[in-house]
């Protein structure tokens, strides 16, 4: 066989058949490439295994100009953008095999490379390095529903999903030492966004060249957020996480407690008074964690100039978030001056839900209000005290 010019071995591993003997070629097709290793006169079977494309061959190997032309004229394009969508695609493709409902892909050109955009799941092998090992953390695939604007990347070791519906982004990260059991979770939010560049973008030299080479970006709109740092077994259910026991539970090969793999740790949640289980508030561990529904109020918390006060919150659904704040007949310093207070929501990525707002304490106690959250994910109520003034 003849090269038209140098290229890579690979490039031509059809011919591998042509080595082997023919005896073994004539064992591998009467058995169905299935035998021995041919050691001591066995004999030598010679197969093959078949996967569907979108599980395996996905390849980045022409720039973005070079993928455009063979696009146009329908030949793959294999380059950094249609290897990008097809493992998401291809996670994707696993969750429909084992029976989850996830919308499948539409084609979308981004500078004339057709891609297949669909929802962007993400599984890091240790979550899920097979179907096999994909299907022990998933305990009901049916009730398990992926929109086509979603995103879902999964991090960490010892994860079960029993029930989950997606409509925007999730990110779930689980660390070693804990685990989490999802019983049920309903996310809605804006999601992300994958957004053409313009060749004036492209053209420029300044723009990075892992943008150059895909012809997009990725607009985070909004996400939610399950990150699980402290060790021990956790659940949500509801979209409410709760430290059920200091020991971790793992979920590949069956539930078996994980002492070996990271002693009781402490946390700092205080204690619900309800059998010894453990609320953070949401996916969020702060020093002063609200419950898991209701209000979250301080009766004396002393907040000295130049402090500030955050209380996580995480909402499942777009919300109303009302505060209030009281001041204490102490708050008023000896010279007859009132703590000059700030509030504002920051969510954990993105531009602040409420900016900085100073409060009005001229009369004392500021009025109540109502902040409306249009999105879901985890947030922050930050109280800052900007006095500078301190008793002497």
């Amino acid at each position: 066989r003849c090269f038209r010019r140098p290229a890579r071995l690979e490039c031509m591993m059809q011919d591998i058949a042509w080595l082997m003997q023919p005896r073994a070629r004539a064992d591998g097709a009467a058995s169905g490439g299935g035998s021995d290793n041919g050691c001591e006169g066995g004999r030598l079977g010679v197969g093959f295994t078949s996967v569907p494309p979108e599980w395996g061959y996905f390849p980045s190997k022409n720039d973005r100009l070079t993928a455009a032309q063979l696009s146009a004229k329908g030949i793959p394009p294999y380059s950094a953008a249609t290897a990008e969508f097809a493992l998401y695609n291809a996670h994707a493709s696993a969750l429909r095999a084992l029976g989850a409902e996830v919308a499948p892909p539409q084609p979308r050109s981004f500078h004339g490379v057709s891609v297949p955009l669909g929802p962007a799941v993400i599984f890091s092998p240790c979550f899920a390095p097979c179907m096999s090992a994909l299907a022990r953390k998933l305990g009901s695939p049916q009730r398990l529903s992926v929109s086509r604007k979603s995103a879902l990347l999964v991090t960490g070791r010892h994860i079960r999903i029993d029930e989950l519906r997606l409509d925007g982004s999730l990110e779930i990260s689980v660390a070693d030492g804990a685990s989490l059991h999802i019983r049920s979770l309903v996310v809605q939010n804006e999601g992300w966004r994958f957004e053409d560049l313009s060749p004036t973008v492209l053209e420029d030299d300044r723009c990075p060249e892992v943008l150059q080479m895909r012809g997009y970006t990725l607009r985070r709109e909004q996400a939610r957020q399950v990150a699980v740092t402290t060790p021990g077994h956790h659940e949500m259910d509801h979209g409410e996480l709760v430290l059920v026991s200091r020991t971790a539970v793992s979920f590949c090969d069956g539930a078996a407690d994980l002492t070996d793999e990271a002693p009781p740790q402490t946390s700092s949640a205080a204690p619900r008074g309800d059998g010894g289980r453990l609320s953070f508030g949401g996916a969020l561990e702060g020093q002063t964690p609200p419950p898991a529904r209701a209000a979250w109020c301080s009766s004396a918390l002393s907040l000295q100039p130049g402090a500030e006060l955050r209380v996580p919150l995480v909402l499942p659904v777009p919300s109303l978030v009302r505060y209030e704040v009281q001041l204490l007949d102490a708050s008023r310093s000896s010279l007859g001056l009132q703590p000059s207070l700030v509030l504002s929501l920051q969510p954990s990525r993105g531009e602040a839900v409420l900016p900085p707002t100073l409060l009005d304490t001229a009369a004392g106690s500021p009025p109540p209000g109502t902040i409306h959250v249009p999105g879901s994910g985890i947030f922050h109520l930050v109280l800052q005290n900007t006095s500078l003034l301190r008793e002497a």
